[in-house]
């Protein structure tokens, strides 16, 4: 098995089908390995971000895919829809992040 690649994930822009979340100001994260030393796992308490994957490239993917999926679920929705500590994540994902517009 060859070594993983730890070095600290730097976070701008993230990007999917439909739509371009741009931080603020760029997220620095820790990647490290899980309980099981095969998988790397990143973790943000304040994003609520808790994803894993084999490689980093997948770690990527899954990260910004759980940030897009998060946007659409609190950011995009009316406060009296939210729980007091979806709200909070909701507050977290405003601050961190701008939403730019994706040409058709």
């Amino acid at each position: 098995m060859c070594d993983l690649e730890l070095s600290l994930f730097t976070v701008s822009e993230i990007h999917s089908l439909n739509r371009t979340l741009h931080a603020k100001t760029p997220i620095i994260l820790e990647p490290m390995l899980n309980d099981s030393q095969q998988l790397i796992c990143i973790e943000d308490q304040r994003l609520n971000i808790d994803v894993l994957a084999e490689t980093r490239e997948g770690l990527l993917d899954e990260l910004s895919e759980q940030i897009v999926v998060m946007w659409i679920e609190y950011a995009l929705v009316d406060d009296e829809l939210l729980e007091v500590s979806a709200k909070q994540l909701k507050i977290e994902l405003l601050a961190s992040f701008d939403e730019m517009s994706v040409a058709p």
